[in-house]
């Protein structure tokens, strides 16, 4: 049996119904990987981070892969796991209410979230700078946080893709990329 990775998707997917996973389903698999999904909470990103936390712990996962919302949430993980995040969007309380009415609990949360996330202090991206990769494709039409990501991660890289990327987006050298680092 493979070893399995955690997808987290992105806002408004779910965690049967996700293009991006379909694609990094097929991309981990060439990988010798599974990639399993569990479904968390959106509107309340704490108890959100609980459940994918405690999922971690009870299944001993090693590896988070994240997409847009489902990156950032997956940087707020705070587990000894590597963690592969996908175009992530590093400021949700300011990127959610372009896709629809958000409660202004959601948002707060969020921001509140981000100020902890970038603040330095006692945050999961102190200690695992080496443990975090960001893939951001180079024209994704909703959000870039490339180089703002680039300041704390020193493992970006730009793919050939937009913000849902095809599997083409995972060329070979960024595969190779992602199976040393799993290793």
């Amino acid at each position: 049996m493979s070893e399995k990775i955690l997808y987290v998707y992105g806002y408004g997917s779910n965690e049967n119904d996700s293009s991006t996973m379909k694609v990094v389903k097929e991309v981990v698999k060439e990988l010798g990987y599974d990639l399993v999904s569990i479904h968390y909470d959106q509107e309340n990103p704490d108890n959100g981070l609980n459940i994918l936390e405690n999922y971690i712990r009870e299944n001993k996962i090693k590896y988070v892969i994240g997409h847009s919302l489902g990156g950032f949430m997956t940087l707020c993980i705070d587990e000894d796991v590597k963690k592969i995040v996908i175009n992530p969007c590093m400021k949700p309380h300011l990127e959610l209410p372009k896709l629809g009415k958000i409660s202004t609990k959601t948002l707060y949360d969020y921001e509140y979230l981000y100020g902890w996330l970038t603040n330095g202090n006692d945050t999961p991206w102190m200690s695992q700078l080496e443990d975090v990769i960001g893939l951001f494709g180079d024209h994704d039409e909703l959000i870039d946080f490339y180089e703002s990501f680039k300041k704390q991660y020193p493992l970006a890289y730009r793919i050939n893709s937009s913000h849902r990327p095809t599997k083409e987006s995972f060329t070979e050298d960024i595969k190779k990329k992602n199976k040393e680092f799993f290793s």
